[in-house]
């Protein structure tokens, strides 16, 4: 039997390995460069931030007993949840915006307020007259403004939701379209009106509820688990492997 030589096989064989790493590295170096880019804008601004999902940042700031977590997703998409310890519903949305998947939801009709600088937002709530003696409020009122209209006029979405202990701001970018940067200035005028309408909520006289710490608790958002990660890297690492095992027993059967 002709002796086959091992370089062919070594080399076919490595060249699958290196393919079946290069997405892995891809991604790693994407991941990196996405976190370092969001660190740069939150960290300075007190938070501290770790992995979220696979390709996600969570921040977390606590200022003066309350609790801050900002979400970002892929691309600029991002989330900004506070404790607040008022028990009420809210919704608002830009007119002419509101997702076709949550009007069979919200059961209640939108109404729409002649409060300067908020004529093009629609809001929701089974009750509207403390939203109405609410948005008396100057300061109020302009925090729902800059959140709602200010900074970074590229997105396609926003809404700022009110529920039991949790007020929260939803940002998203327009499917399709290379989205813009997102400063760390408008990220700190964000957070500081979402402060501001937390506190004018605490002092319009709703009801109260109580806030429990999330240390210790399951958070409603699931974190990164670990185990995933080793599944992608066992799927990309692992069949190359298995390939070059199966070249070697084929060859030293030869």
């Amino acid at each position: 039997m002709t002796a086959t030589s091992p370089i062919p096989v070594l080399i076919v064989t490595f060249s699958i390995l290196i393919i079946g790493m290069a997405p892995l590295v891809f991604f790693y170096l994407a991941v990196k460069r996405n976190a370092r880019r969001w660190d740069e804008i939150f960290i300075p601004l007190g938070f501290t931030g770790r992995m979220y999902m696979i390709n996600g940042r969570h921040y977390s700031r606590n200022s003066g007993g309350r609790e801050i977590n900002v979400y970002v997703f892929k691309g600029s998409a991002l989330d900004i949840q506070m404790t607040v310890p008022v028990n009420a519903h809210l919704r608002i949305f830009q007119r002419g915006r509101i997702p076709l998947q949550m009007t069979g939801v919200l059961r209640t009709q939108p109404f729409f307020l002649q409060v300067p600088g908020l004529e093009n937002l629609a809001f929701y709530s089974a009750e509207t007259r403390w939203v109405e003696e609410f948005l008396e409020g100057v300061r109020a009122a302009k925090a729902i403004r800059v959140l709602m209209q200010e900074g970074a006029d590229w997105a396609v979405y926003r809404q700022v939701d009110l529920s039991p202990g949790v007020l929260s701001f939803h940002f998203y970018e327009t499917p399709g379209v290379k989205p813009g940067v997102i400063d760390q200035d408008t990220i700190s005028r964000w957070v500081s009106s979402l402060e501001a309408m937390a506190d004018e909520l605490h002092e319009a006289g709703l009801p109260q509820y109580e806030i429990h710490s999330s240390s210790g608790k399951t958070s409603l958002r699931q974190p990164f688990d670990p185990r995933l990660l080793i599944l992608i890297v066992a799927a990309v690492i692992g069949l190359p492997v298995c390939i070059f095992i199966f070249l070697l027993l084929a060859f030293a059967e030869a």
